[in-house]
């Protein structure tokens, strides 16, 4: 068909020419039979028997009874369930709950530091001042401190026969020689005491600061909000005034400028992601100096 130029007339006139090719006649019936009722599409007779079966014998009646009945149930026992442990808080625990030297579960923070300012509180008071996190899982007092007493001497007793027996076995040799012996020996003992603790359920260590007695008042101030507010380890103490400052005091003479104790406890010491979390957290309140007031001996340590 030959298309001239200038302007394209569609036209309606059907399709004869040699050229093109146009459907046999009854092809399109063809093509929706294809997908008629008879066609597989819709499964075998057996299936299509089934499945008329399941609808003819369905009840919608039997659901609403008893499935949909049930659904408002399982919903209203879950959010029970959901409120109760969103709205029933965790009990707290003072470990110093009662202790004259703690701060008290119902004191504030103030209150407590009030009472019991390090820079004012002798000895005579007890040698140290302490607050615990409220919040902390761990329980102290579950410690088997006697237990680890008694295994760590009888450790140290053993460590210290076998360094004698080496000792006198290497007489004579190189110190060099007797100095390596004499080390693992220590690093022995030392594992055997860390395992005994763990066993015993007394895993606590501290980070502890040396605070100027000018700033101890400060520092523990931090300390001890960050502690009680559950952003430190399971506890914190801070020394009381010694006897000498005591008797500087009272005589008028200068302060001796001997640094005051701040311990920071967390609850394992085998446990190096939350120590840590505690150190960054001390850095984070401007606590962490790599030479403190004290010099060198002024910084910060760890100890278990």
């Amino acid at each position: 068909m030959k298309i001239p130029d200038g302007d394209v007339e569609m036209t309606d006139a059907p399709c004869n020419n040699n050229d093109t090719v146009c459907p046999e006649d009854g092809a399109q019936e063809e093509n929706v039979e294809s997908i008629s009722d008879e066609s597989s599409f819709y499964g075998d007779d057996d299936l299509r028997a089934e499945l008329e079966r399941r609808v003819a014998d369905y009840d919608p009646s039997t659901y609403w009874q008893t499935a949909h009945l049930s659904l408002p149930a399982i919903t209203a026992a879950y959010r029970r369930n959901y409120e109760t442990s969103i709205s029933r808080p965790k009990p707290l625990f003072n470990q110093f709950e009662g202790h004259p030297s703690g701060r008290q579960l119902s004191e504030s923070i103030p209150e407590f530091l009030a009472r019991l300012a390090p820079s004012t509180i002798t000895s005579a008071t007890g040698p140290w001042i302490w607050v615990a996190n409220p919040y902390c899982a761990a329980r102290p007092l579950q410690q088997d401190l006697a237990g680890i007493m008694e295994d760590g001497t009888r450790i140290l007793d053993e460590c210290s026969a076998a360094m004698a027996e080496k000792e006198a076995a290497l007489e004579g040799r190189p110190q060099s020689v007797l100095a390596r012996q004499l080390t693992a020996e220590r690093k022995r003992a030392t594992d055997r005491i860390l395992a005994a603790a763990q066993t015993r359920g007394v895993t606590s260590g501290k980070w502890m600061l040396f605070p100027s007695p000018r700033e101890v008042d400060a520092v523990w101030r931090t300390v001890a909000d960050a502690t009680a507010s559950g952003q430190l380890g399971s506890a914190a103490k801070v020394a009381t005034k010694s006897a000498a400052e005591e008797e500087a005091d009272s005589q008028g003479r200068a302060e001796s400028g001997r640094p005051q104790l701040v311990c920071v406890y967390t609850t394992d010491f085998a446990d190096v992601a939350d120590i840590q979390r505690v150190l960054r957290k001390l850095d984070q309140l401007g606590l962490v100096r790599k030479r403190g007031p004290w010099g060198v001996g002024g910084g910060i340590y760890y100890k278990c």
